[in-house]
């Protein structure tokens, strides 16, 4: 075995093989670090895509303005899906279909102001949403003509729940319902983060501008539901909150039906929901009522859209009293948090309108087919 002096220089083969060595283990380590790196984010890779397909299914696709019949899904659909628009997407060919999207989209076709949501065109792509009881699906009325013949109160389809009958009752029953303005500002969130419209309407108008609050000093409501108007895409994005409702708050979901169209939404409290019959819904909980709002032409001159009409009560408002809408901030009696609003553009004249003298405590109710 040869010896080395400690003097005498390195020869030069075994130090290409000691150097050799170190660069070998270097590189071992690196790629063991690599590895265990693309390891960690395939987990996080799968766990986001799993949670996206999920927000997706659940949340939304986009059907075509060719589509003749509200009941037409999306050949992959397997869970409950509705279309609506967002003000800030943009507009897309009205024959474009996306039955495998992989991203959340909107189509609202020849919008003619971000300032108006409830402007409609003859070649809109219709919007629909399907129960989670029976899959059945329900189309959002978007067809100008139908709208504009609509007569008040009219639900020759009745009532129909997005939830089994069975699973509110036995919910019903369990107790411990959440409050209805945690509810109603829960749904507030999601409608603003999707830029959507839902405006406080008739008492609830009256109730923050005279008493300041919804509830009274004893901290009882001062009226027994929410009314609010909806824009036709947020009344779609509302019904796809309904799983959530359920699990959430213990709350469900109803529709009234008018040749197979949603004309009034009722969201209420399963605990203290007996009552299945269509007319205002009971429970231990005031329940939250969506108007449906579309704006139309002004009788006799068909390209002018500047009346917004309440479908269910058939009152029709000047665009520019309700549009654009006001956002507002509330500190209730009844919630730790403030609550964030949307109210029309000029509350006061709608319900001098409405109510006349609204400023003094009544038992009047706002009429139907009123014109403001």
């Amino acid at each position: 075995m040869p010896t080395f002096d400690a003097n005498e220089p390195e020869p030069l083969g075994l130090k290409l093989k000691r150097h050799t060595k170190i660069f070998f283990l270097l590189g071992s380590l690196v790629f063991a670090f690599y590895t265990l790196t693309r390891s960690f984010e395939l987990t996080d890779y799968l766990e986001t895509k799993y949670l996206l397909k999920y927000v997706l299914d659940y949340n939304a696709s986009v059907t075509s303005p060719n589509t003749t019949s509200p009941n037409a899904t999306s050949p992959n659909a397997t869970s409950p899906k509705a279309t609506f628009p967002s003000i800030n997407a943009s507009v897309t060919s009205p024959n474009t279909t996306s039955p495998n999207a992989t991203s959340p989209k909107a189509f609202f076709p020849n919008v003619a102001s971000p300032s108006n949501p409830t402007r409609l065109s003859p070649n809109m792509a219709k919007l629909w949403f399907a129960s989670n009881a029976d899959e059945q699906k329900y189309e959002v009325p978007t067809d100008i003509e139908w709208i504009m013949n609509y007569t008040a109160l009219a639900a020759n389809g009745g009532v129909k729940y997005l939830t089994n009958r069975t699973w509110i009752q036995t919910r019903g029953k369990q107790g411990n319902c959440a409050g209805a303005l945690q509810v109603f500002n829960w749904i507030m969130k999601q409608v603003i983060e999707k830029n959507g419209c839902l405006m406080l309407a008739y008492g609830e108008l009256i109730h923050i501008h005279r008493e300041k609050d919804f509830v009274n000093r004893r901290g009882e409501f001062i009226d027994d539901d929410i009314d609010l108007w909806g824009s036709p895409g947020t009344v779609a994005h509302v019904a796809t909150l309904e799983r959530q409702l359920n699990s959430k708050f213990g709350w469900t979901m109803r529709c009234f039906i008018h040749d197979g169209k949603v004309v009034l939404v009722q969201i209420v409290a399963t605990c203290g929901h007996t009552e299945f019959e269509p007319r205002k819904a009971k429970s231990s909980q005031p329940g939250i009522e969506v108007y449906p709002m579309f704006t139309i032409p002004r009788q006799g001159n068909e390209t002018r859209y500047d009346v917004v009409k309440d479908i269910w009560q058939s009152n029709q408002f000047l665009e520019p009293l309700m549009f654009p809408a006001k956002e507002i901030t509330l500190k209730s009696r009844g919630m730790k948090e403030p609550l964030h609003l949307q109210i029309p553009n000029q509350p006061l004249k709608l319900m001098e309108c409405l109510y006349g003298n609204w400023k003094v405590p009544s038992e009047k109710h706002a009429g139907l087919k009123i014109v403001c």
